[in-house]
């Protein structure tokens, strides 16, 4: 039931348009540049790729994307697309880690991560990412533990973590998430007891902790 739930909320953020919303000649030169080498490390373009991009003027303020035709890595120039107000992107080819530089994008309200091959921590600097209101990260290889900055994410109401990798206790940080209404967190292996700090939310209405 729980996972079913969450699996409508991901499916209203899916457009299964293919227009053009955003075109190289109308995104402002700084981001496009940026944009170009993101999608350069993932072998592709900004002609080839357009439809999964969406844009407010010349600002890129959306990126979906939900199939596996993309490889290779996330590259750092992700945290110069300071307008992103949305990243959804599925696809098992994209490698490497996830870039700290992600951090610098304080308009995020939306991350949705289902990147099965990336390796590595989630990097602390999520913390920095205080518009975010919905976050489900699947990261089926990615290592280390929850960042305890996830504390910081005061806007958040809605956290699933998939990661059948990743270990150690559950922040009482998490506890500081005072709009959370929805938590859903898998892991390898969970240290320690459920954070009393969660009995405290009172908007949580769902939870499910689980070892993968």
């Amino acid at each position: 039931k729980m996972m079913r739930c969450w699996f409508m909320i991901l499916c209203v953020g899916i457009s299964l348009s293919t227009a053009c919303s955003c075109t190289s000649d109308e995104i402002d030169d700084g981001q496009k540049a940026a944009l170009q080498l993101v999608l350069e490390a993932l072998n592709t373009n900004i002609e080839d790729h357009c439809s999964f991009l969406v844009c407010s003027g010349t600002d890129v303020v959306e990126w979906s994307y939900f199939m596996n035709g993309l490889e290779g890595t996330l590259a750092t120039q992700i945290g110069l697309l300071t307008e992103l107000t949305k990243i959804n992107v599925v696809s098992n080819g994209i490698r490497g880690t996830i870039p700290a530089e992600l951090g610098q994008l304080e308009s995020l309200a939306y991350l949705s991560l289902s990147l099965s091959a990336m390796t590595g921590p989630i990097p602390t600097e999520v913390g920095k990412l205080t518009s975010l209101t919905r976050v489900s990260l699947e990261l089926g290889s990615i290592n280390g533990t929850i960042p305890t900055e996830i504390g910081q994410l005061t806007s958040l109401q809605m956290l699933h973590i998939y990661a059948p990798t990743i270990s150690g206790i559950i922040p009482t940080e998490v506890g500081q998430l005072t709009k959370l209404t929805f938590l859903n967190l898998q892991m390898e292996s969970i240290a320690g007891t459920i954070p009393t700090q969660l009995g405290l939310m009172t908007s949580l209405a769902n939870v499910c902790v689980t070892r993968t």
